[in-house]
């Protein structure tokens, strides 16, 4: 429910002083936040589960990353890494050096093996269009 719609469906509660469809609508939203909840909490222990067997097993791990930096040149990898604790590592330089925008995943072997590496140049495109002053992403 939009907040103007719960405005008014709060209004119109406290007009007809129907406290229990007000308290009945709580309740729904009450369930729904728990349903939430605890879904997020399900989906914390399953990513907990997955890093600790990545650790556990020494498997190879598979990463892809996007990014933008200061200067509109951007890019798309994909790396390899012998363990949890590197691809840990190297994840946190990566974001400590970061100049824009940027994202890194988590991708199986077969999204590795097919990966296709790419990376621009948005301002030499922009000026290789005729249009230096604008930049379009």
């Amino acid at each position: 429910m939009s907040d103007e719609r719960l405005i008014v469906f709060v209004t119109q509660c406290m007009v007809k002083n129907d406290i229990s469809a007000l308290t009945k609508r709580v309740l729904e939203i009450d369930e729904e936040r728990g349903r939430n909840d605890r879904k997020i909490a399900s989906l914390r222990e399953e990513n907990k589960i997955l890093h600790a067997r990545l650790k556990e097993e020494g498997c190879k791990v598979y990463a892809s990353i996007w990014f933008r930096d200061c200067d509109m040149a951007e890019g798309s990898y994909a790396y390899e890494f012998d363990s949890f604790e590197e691809f840990k590592e190297w994840e946190k330089r990566e974001y400590e050096s970061a100049e824009g925008p940027m994202s890194i995943s988590l991708i199986t072997k077969e999204q590795f093996d097919n990966f296709q590496s790419s990376s621009r140049d948005l301002v030499l495109e922009a000026f290789e269009d005729g249009h230096p002053h604008v930049v379009y992403p």
